[in-house]
């Protein structure tokens, strides 16, 4: 749990900021659910805090980026 929530953190803060996206903070939830290794189903609710100066076209992009991170990490 706490090792995909920290890559999920690390590999969106660096995609953001590789397309110059300022995140002012980044907050993540996970839960897993499934009762056997089988059945593990972890899911991950992203909050990124934006500053206000952000375009609605970065806004876009940090939304298609949490997607992206999530794949990434799972």
């Amino acid at each position: 749990k706490a090792s995909a929530a920290s890559c999920l953190v690390m590999t969106l803060a660096i995609m953001l900021e590789s397309r110059g996206i300022k995140a002012e903070d980044i907050k993540v939830t996970t839960e897993i659910t499934g009762d056997k290794p089988q059945n593990i189903h972890i899911s991950h609710a992203v909050i990124v805090s934006l500053p206000a100066e952000t375009t609605p076209e970065q806004e876009d992009k940090a939304r298609h980026l949490i997607s992206a991170a999530d794949m990434a990490c799972t």
